[in-house]
C-alpha cells in the first residue's frame, strides 16, 4: 500500500502547490505555449493519480477478500466513465454550436476574397470557427473601425488559433473542469488555458513592429480582458525564453509519468526482496 499512500500525497501536493507555482511564474505569460503544456500536464497527472489511487485501493482489497465488491474500485471506474462522458458531452456541444453558426453564416455571411466571412453587424467583432471547414468571421463594424494593417494582424491572430488548434486545448480543459465539478485546480486550469491561448495567438500574429497595431485593434474589438492583453502588447517586446522549453517539456513528462511510477516503484522493490537467496547461492557456487 506504500504506492497508494504516495499517490494520495501526490494528488494533494499537485492540486494545492501546482496552481500556486504556475500562477506566480513569469515565464508562463512570456512563453504561453509552454504554459498551456504545463497546465495540461498538471491536470492530466492529477486525473491519472486519482484514478490509479482508487483502482489500486480496490485491487488491494480484492486480492485480500477474493471478489468482495470494493467501493474504491467502483469510484475509480466511475471517474473514468465521468471523464469520458464529460469529454463526449463537451465535443458534442461544441460541434452542435459550430454547425449552428455555420448554418447562420451560410444565410447572412458574405465570402471575402481575402479568406474571411463578412457579417453585416454594427458591433466590432472578429472571431474564428475551428474544425472543417473552418471560418474567420469579421463584422462590418470591425471593417469600419480597423485600418487595413490592423485587420491583417487581427486576422493573423485568428488564423493562429486555427493553425494550432487551440479549440482542442480549451475543450479538453473544459471537459476536465466539467468532470470534476467544483474542484478548484481544474477550474483554474481551464481559465488559464483559455487566457494563454489568446496570448499565444497574439505572439504568433505579431512581429516586434506589429505589436502596437494589434494592441490598438484589441482595444476596438475586445472586452476588458482584451484590453489587458493590449497593455501586455504595448510593453517592451516580450523575451522569447526558449531556454524554458526543454526544462518545461522534461518537467511536464516527469509530472505525467509520476503517478504510474509511484504505483510501480514499491512493486519493483518488493519483487527484488522476494528473490530466492538459495538460488542465488547455488549460482555463486557454480
Amino acid at each position: 500500500m506504500a504506492g497508494t499512500l504516495l499517490l494520495g500525497v501526490f494528488v494533494v501536493a499537485a492540486a494545492v502547490g501546482g496552481p500556486r507555482l504556475l500562477l506566480s511564474a513569469r515565464w508562463v505569460e512570456d512563453a504561453p505555449g509552454w504554459g498551456i503544456c504545463a497546465w495540461q500536464a498538471l491536470t492530466f497527472a492529477i486525473t491519472s493519480a486519482v484514478v490509479l489511487f482508487a483502482l489500486t485501493v480496490g485491487a488491494h482489497d480484492l486480492s485480500r477478500h477474493y471478489g468482495v465488491p470494493v467501493l474504491a474500485l467502483a469510484v475509480g471506474v466511475a471517474v473514468l466513465v465521468r471523464i469520458g462522458w464529460a469529454i463526449g458531452t463537451t465535443l458534442h456541444r461544441s460541434r452542435r454550436r459550430r454547425l449552428q453558426q455555420l448554418q447562420s453564416l451560410a444565410l447572412v455571411g458574405i465570402e471575402h476574397p481575402d479568406g474571411y466571412v463578412v457579417v453585416e453587424h454594427p458591433v466590432s467583432l472578429v472571431y474564428c470557427l475551428p474544425g472543417r471547414p473552418h471560418r474567420v468571421v469579421v463584422t462590418r463594424g470591425a471593417l469600419d473601425s480597423l485600418s487595413d494593417h490592423e485587420l491583417r494582424v487581427v486576422l493573423a491572430h485568428e488564423r493562429a488559433h486555427l493553425r494550432v488548434r487551440h479549440d482542442i486545448a480549451v475543450g479538453l480543459s473544459a471537459a476536465l473542469a466539467r468532470a470534476f465539478g467544483g474542484v478548484r485546480v481544474f477550474r483554474t486550469a481551464h481559465e488559464q488555458v483559455a487566457r494563454l491561448v489568446e496570448l499565444q495567438a497574439d505572439d504568433a500574429a505579431t512581429l516586434a513592429a506589429d505589436r502596437r497595431a494589434l494592441a490598438t485593434a484589441l482595444m476596438q474589438v475586445s472586452d476588458s480582458v482584451g484590453h489587458a492583453r493590449a497593455m501586455r502588447l504595448t510593453r517592451e517586446a516580450l523575451p522569447r525564453r526558449r531556454r524554458h522549453g526543454v526544462a518545461v517539456g522534461v518537467a511536464a513528462l516527469a509530472l505525467v509519468a509520476a503517478p504510474l511510477a509511484l504505483v510501480l516503484t514499491p512493486g519493483v522493490g518488493a519483487a527484488g526482496r522476494d528473490c530466492c537467496p538459495a538460488a542465488v547461492a547455488r549460482l555463486d557456487v557454480r
